[in-house]
């Protein structure tokens, strides 16, 4: 009997050792600490600019043409009339909708947009020697504007986003010259037609969160619509005079918003 308790008070000595030993290393105060293993570094990213987005757009240029008057009733019909100044610059408004899709990797963002805007600019006129006795009041309205353009760019910290664009424009044109004797008007040509050229341009875009952002870029469009108009005496069939629009150009500040599905 007691031979069992002797055994029974050993198993027990022997355990309490052991479970002081694995508390304690090298003697007794020495304890060891338990190693904290730290959690992996895990960096989250995501694509902010990938994908479909919509939006609109407002802004505000300037539209140039060139113009080049001709005598349409004198021997030689390509020759010019000595104007002070054949180039037509006026001021411009527009606005209009976007719809796009955005490719991403990494920093590198690359897609398409495409476009249409309503524009409205303003008539310029001019006078012979800067005399009032007789002008011309040109006319160059591009009512709409299409474009297809690529986009490429680099963002930064996935929240602004640079980049450069070109493409395709189209786009309703009307261009018109009224002849004017003193303050009346006694003659106009006249042309609607579809103008085609190409657009280059760049912008920045920054993003308020995961959906919504808002953007600025500048545009430069150069429509190359050669026409020649012949104009009339309000009051008979004779060919007063001719002109002929070379091309228009169009240069224009665009500030928009965009949603991203």
């Amino acid at each position: 009997m007691k031979t069992k308790t002797a055994i029974s008070w050993g198993v027990a000595g022997a355990s309490i050792l052991s479970v002081s030993t694995s508390a304690y290393a090298g003697g007794l105060g020495d304890v060891v600490e338990e190693s904290v293993v730290a959690p992996p570094d895990v960096t989250v990213t995501y694509d902010r600019w990938d994908g479909l987005y919509v939006g609109a757009h407002v802004g505000a240029g300037t539209a140039s043409t060139t113009f080049t008057g001709f005598d349409p009733t004198g021997p030689d019909i390509d020759e010019g009339y000595i104007w002070p100044d054949n180039t037509a610059e006026s001021d411009a408004v527009f606005g209009g909708i976007q719809v796009g899709y955005n490719f991403q990797n990494g920093n590198l963002v690359y897609g398409a947009e495409l476009d249409y805007g309503l524009v409205k600019v303003d008539p310029s006129e001019i006078s012979l020697e800067d005399e009032d006795i007789y002008a011309w009041r040109q006319v160059a309205d591009i009512e709409g504007i299409f474009t297809l353009r690529g986009r490429v760019g680099y963002s930064f910290d996935n929240r602004a986003l640079l980049y450069a664009t070109a493409g395709l424009a189209a786009g309703m044109q009307t261009v018109g010259i009224q002849a004017r004797d003193g303050s009346e008007e006694y003659s106009f040509a006249r042309n609607d037609d579809l103008a085609l050229g190409g657009v280059v341009g760049a912008g920045l875009e920054y993003a308020i969160n995961d959906r919504w952002s808002i953007k600025g870029e500048g545009l430069f469009f150069r429509f190359a619509n050669e026409d020649e108009h012949l104009s009339e005496y309000d009051d008979g069939d004779v060919y007063a005079w001719g002109a002929a629009n070379d091309n228009t150009e169009f240069a224009s500040i665009r500030l928009g918003v965009n949603y991203r599905y």
